[in-house]
């Protein structure tokens, strides 16, 4: 009796094992592997356009004929280049009329269409065609509460037409419907789960999912289509995200206080950082606000503390 309980007991736990084995094949980390990242600087983009030298560098967005457009922050400007860099256009001045701006930061098309642009210090999300013509605005404030909104800075937006628009001053995250009337809000300033510190900028997976870059908090954090916390990522690796774009499914974020480009796999481990020394040019990145891929892996990056844009290629060793 006392040997057959025993048979019975291991093969219980055999049985237990083997389905636990079953039950997660489906959900094992990636295995991390060994990348040598690096930037290959190719040229830099400064001096003076349209009569005022650049200034504070900041948001960055690419339309599908490669035209780049340009938030110059520290001239209340937009401009807009083509596929070879030269300027084409420009809109702005300070001032808080249609088409002007007080501190212009993060920009992006919303799907593909319009151009979004936070209007940080006239706290209004502005949006233009790609002519950069004026179409209307979103206005992040509230006369009767003037505490519910703080300064946006990152945009994205739902297949649904909502906008989501953070909020670096109150740590969250302002949605506002179709119609561009205020839905809801959610974060909150904290330090876990879904609450935020000095948030960033914010773009959607091709899964429909949010990724913030939660600077204050050294992470990334992803909501999903509806707001719900998901997971985090990075908070032993970054020093201050800014920035993040995808590339082959997995995750690239700009740090500004480390002046690096920080590649991650798609489920948020380490696999190589580019260091703010870049391969061929003679200065260091300074307080980068931004960056986005063109094509054939070149990436642009705003430059901001260097007053200049630094256009190179992510080379990726595995």
């Amino acid at each position: 009796m006392r040997n057959y309980s025993l048979s019975f007991f291991l093969f219980a736990a055999l049985l237990l094992l083997s389905c636990a084995a079953v039950e997660n094949k489906n959900v094992l980390p990636e295995i991390s592997k060994s990348f040598k990242i690096d930037f290959l600087f190719e040229k830099e983009i400064k001096g003076t356009f349209y009569g005022a030298t650049l200034l504070k560098p900041f948001g960055l967005a690419v339309d599908f004929e490669g035209n780049v457009y340009l938030a110059d922050a520290g001239n209340n400007r937009l401009l807009k280049f083509d596929s070879d860099f030269k300027a084409t256009r420009k809109i702005g001045g300070l001032g808080t009329t249609e088409g002007s701006f007080n501190y212009p930061t993060f920009i992006t098309f919303d799907n593909g269409l319009n151009l979004m642009v936070s209007d940080e210090k006239n706290q209004r999300v502005a949006r233009f065609n790609s002519q950069l013509q004026y179409v209307d605005e979103l206005l992040f404030f509230d006369e009767e509460d003037p505490l519910k909104f703080g300064y946006p800075s990152g945009i994205s937006f739902t297949n649904y037409g909502e906008t989501w628009v953070v909020d670096r001053d109150n740590s969250q995250v302002v949605i506002f419907n179709n119609i561009g009337q205020y839905s809801h809000s959610l974060g909150d300033y904290g330090y876990s789960g879904g609450q935020l510190s000095s948030p960033e900028k914010i773009i959607r997976d091709r899964n429909g999912e949010f990724l913030v870059c939660d600077a204050g908090n050294k992470r990334i954090v992803r909501y999903d289509e509806y707001g719900s916390y998901l997971n985090e990522y990075g908070r032993d690796i970054f020093e201050y995200p800014v920035a993040i774009a995808l590339h082959n499914e997995r995750m690239v974020v700009l740090d500004a206080a480390l002046g690096s480009l920080i590649y991650l796999s798609k489920n948020g481990q380490f696999l190589g950082e580019s260091g703010s020394k870049l391969l061929g040019d003679k200065s260091q990145l300074s307080n980068p606000s931004d960056f986005i891929f063109l094509s054939n892996d070149m990436i642009l990056i705003a430059d901001t503390g260097n007053d200049r844009l630094v256009v190179g290629k992510l080379i990726i060793e595995e």
